[in-house]
């Protein structure tokens, strides 16, 4: 009975496929390591953005939200200047910054993914100062008119001095999510893309386990010795303005740390920058 044909798996070309499945495995691998000093750097960011829905809320519930004598606006509601802010400047980046900066840098694409990064990271820095300064004066209003042991008074403040922080946030996310999702998305070979893209998700969720625990930390450390701390359910008697910087000084180390990393990248040939 004639035998069954065997395949000899140690021909040249049956090892030579071997190698090249083995280095295109290896390249992968490569690419994909490569994108985890930007996912590090940027795990601040979600520390920073946030403070949007939770101690910019928490600030405007202490602050005049009065419309009329007898109607006053949920704190919350005044975050509608964050997603007016997003739909405005991701409205206009096309038609105005694009065709400003296309003829200074003569690209297509305007500005790099790694450019857009930086400048979410650089404009979430000026949001905390701006924060810590509105909050600042928050309290001395608070103080001024003694009402620092009322956790529920209402600061003779309008709520409408946040909507600069908003505004700047709505910048920030058009600037560094739309960033940060070319990045992964583009700097991967297609094989996977989703590794990538999972990359980006994970920093948002991974980031706001950080903001929780850094609360926790903070609140920890300065209210020992019997401190109200900076994050005291009182706001008028919590320093909510020390957090902010502290959340700048990470943000300006961040955006250090960013740029030493982007001066050095290398674009994957044939990706979009």
């Amino acid at each position: 009975m004639q035998g069954k044909p065997t395949t000899n798996d140690n021909t040249p070309g049956s090892r030579k496929a071997g190698m090249s499945s083995t280095f295109s495995r290896y390249k992968d691998v490569k690419a994909a390591l490569g994108l985890v000093p930007v996912w590090i750097i940027c795990l601040t960011y979600p520390i920073v953005n946030a403070q949007v829905i939770t101690f910019f809320v928490k600030q405007g519930s202490t602050m005049d939200r009065s419309l009329q004598p007898d109607f006053q606006i949920p704190a919350a509601s005044i975050q509608i200047f964050l997603t007016v802010s997003v739909v405005l400047f991701a409205a206009t980046y096309d038609r105005i910054f694009v065709t400003i900066t296309r003829a200074f840098t003569g690209k297509s694409n305007s500005i790099t993914s790694l450019q857009k990064i930086g400048g979410g990271i650089f404009v979430s820095s000026i949001t905390m100062v701006v924060a810590a300064i509105v909050e600042n004066r928050r309290l001395e209003i608070a103080q001024k008119y003694g009402l620092i042991n009322d956790p529920k008074a209402t600061v003779p403040m309008v709520i409408w001095w946040l909507v600069p922080q908003y505004v700047l946030s709505g910048l920030s996310l058009v600037l560094a999510q739309v960033g940060l999702q070319e990045f992964f998305h583009d700097q991967v070979p297609y094989k996977i893309r989703s590794v990538g893209l999972s990359l980006y998700s994970t920093i948002f969720g991974i980031g706001d386990f950080f903001n929780v625990f850094l609360i926790y930390v903070i609140q920890k450390v300065t209210s020992a010795g019997g401190q109200h701390g900076w994050l005291a359910n009182n706001m008028n008697q919590a320093h909510l303005d020390y957090f902010y910087w502290f959340l700048d000084g990470l943000s300006m180390l961040e955006l250090v740390a960013f740029l030493c990393f982007a001066r050095s990248y290398v674009y994957k040939q044939g990706a979009p920058m």
